[in-house]
């Protein structure tokens, strides 16, 4: 397929923003029909003598601006982002986390102000990169009251959320090309971590309870495996939750395992306190993740990594190397609100919202469709058959709404490739999410029929 892209010599541009911007323009004029699959990446840099990693940018772009849309071992194709509704308030965007009420915000401002009435109270110079032991122990009531572990405050290092914990955990405790395994559908985000990080990423199959004991058990068969990194309260994206038995079996094969286990429990506090954490039965190769970025809002990036060994000042060195200290100032307004029990308002609050939109989603799927918890911020919807994924995808950006597929969490071939995410608490308000749901639903039911034929 030629494209038939033309690359002037002496642009001021970078290269691979000219492929982007002609290959939107085509798009944008109908000479790409939506569906048409693109030259693979080697294809297109042969045809164009440049570099592979130039038309990876490229598509990157258009992905990003939500003209094309791929999938591992399938393709890249136009996803028709011109026919999508106008403006992008129009535009239903369900794919990432957002606090499902206005709460937090009214506590924010009534924080800021009682801070605010004590200038000289707030910080105004660098802090430990452990952090201040004031915020140590709001971080161990955070972790009592939402997860159930008991930890000393000189046993927890605070980050810039859960994300930043792992780059800090991950980053000191292990080496380039060590593996680290976890479920084989997980969060970008540890994608991204893994591969900044030069540690090689390895998923293991799961089912609706998580890892599946024997494929775990093979996996840390192999010497290489220095570290596991899991959800198992509330998994991100399949919203599976391993039960008192799955978790008997699964710490039996983690007590045999000399690798570190680092828990990520950030959505645990949907579920409440629990004694059956791994965290609570492990010796001190066992790490515990949590935030109040997904409890309360993606704003407040404060997260706390609780270990129990003498590598926490290995971790707290990958503080100080990253970011030298969690902001201070976003530090304190976590600390106010979980001392003040504002937090546990804002998340109880949350909570109350994300069991109505959980029903909704109840309602128009049935639970033959999707899996979620009655108070959970996002579903996962299973895509019948016939259905492609890509061409699902075409269709909800063409009727306003976007969806998380399954493939951007996906570790390996075998993982469900057939679902995609919702995140129900993104929408801004119930009769939003309705909307989009139905609108979701009435696509599956009429079939991949119902759009143009893939060129």
């Amino acid at each position: 397929m030629n494209l038939d892209i033309e690359l002037q010599e002496n642009s001021d541009r970078p290269v691979y923003r000219l492929i982007a911007s002609q290959l939107a323009e085509k798009i944008r004029k109908g000479e790409l029909a939506v569906g048409t699959r693109l030259p693979n990446h080697r294809s297109l840099a042969a045809q164009l003598r440049v570099a592979v990693g130039t038309v990876s940018r490229a598509y990157q772009e258009l992905q990003a601006a939500n003209l094309l849309v791929s999938g591992p071992g399938r393709g890249t194709f136009v996803s028709g982002n011109r026919d999508a509704p106008a403006g992008s308030e129009e535009v239903i965007d369900l794919r990432n986390y957002s606090a499902a009420t206005n709460y937090f915000s009214q506590e924010l401002a009534s924080t800021l102000m009682e801070l605010a009435a004590n200038p000289s109270a707030l910080p105004s110079s660098y802090k430990s990169s452990q952090g201040p032991l004031a915020d140590r122990e709001a971080g161990a009531l955070w972790l009592e009251r939402t997860s159930g572990a008991a930890v000393a405050p000189e046993n927890i290092v605070i980050t810039n959320g859960v994300q930043h914990a792992l780059l800090c955990c991950l980053g000191s405790l292990l080496k380039a090309g060590d593996f680290v395994i976890t479920e084989s559908l997980t969060y970008p985000g540890l994608m991204a971590t893994a591969e900044f990080l030069g540690l090689k990423l390895c998923g293991v199959e799961i089912d609706h309870e998580g890892f599946v004991p024997e494929a775990l058990a093979g996996a840390l068969r192999n010497s290489a495996v220095k570290a596991v990194v899991t959800v198992p309260r509330l998994h991100n994206p399949t919203t599976a939750c391993a039960s008192p038995s799955r978790r008997k079996d699964l710490l039996e094969i983690f007590s045999r395992f000399d690798g570190y286990v680092l828990e990520d429990d950030v959505y645990g506090c949907f579920l409440g306190p629990s004694q059956e954490l791994y965290f609570n039965h492990l010796d001190e190769r066992a790490i515990l993740l949590s935030s109040l970025s997904k409890g309360l809002a993606p704003s407040l990036r404060v997260g706390y990594a609780a270990l129990k060994s003498e590598r926490i000042q290995e971790v707290v060195r990958g503080v100080r190397a990253s970011a030298w200290m969690a902001p201070p100032i976003s530090v304190l307004v976590a600390s106010k609100m979980i001392h003040s029990g504002s937090a546990f308002r804002i998340l109880n609050q949350n909570s109350r919202e994300l069991s109505i939109r959980n029903r909704v989603a109840m309602r128009i799927f049935g639970e033959d469709q999707i899996s979620g918890i009655p108070n959970g911020p996002h579903v996962w919807v299973r895509l019948p058959q016939p259905w492609s994924m890509e061409k699902f995808l075409v269709g909800c950006l063409k009727r306003g709404v976007q969806v998380q597929p399954a493939s951007e969490f996906a570790l390996t071939r075998t993982a469900d490739q057939q679902s995609f995410r919702v995140n129900i608490g993104a929408a801004r308000s119930v009769r939003d999410l309705e909307t989009a749901l139905s609108k979701l639903l009435e696509l599956m039911e009429r079939g991949p029929s119902s759009l143009d034929t893939f060129a």
